[in-house]
């Protein structure tokens, strides 16, 4: 699985495969993307998580 989406909430960004956009487009594209993101890492235990 490779990352296609970041979301910078500081900057007030997020980054797709075709760039940056302001982090109002995303209003309906991240609560989709937390949900899949929650099933994978707690129902699949797909992804280790560090916090630095």
């Amino acid at each position: 699985m490779a990352k296609s989406v970041d979301f910078d909430f500081q900057a007030g960004m997020y980054q797709d495969l075709h760039g940056y956009h302001p982090i109002e487009i995303a209003r309906t594209l991240y609560p989709m993307w937390e949900d899949n993101f929650l099933t994978y890492w707690l129902g699949m235990g797909f992804f280790e998580m560090e916090v630095s």
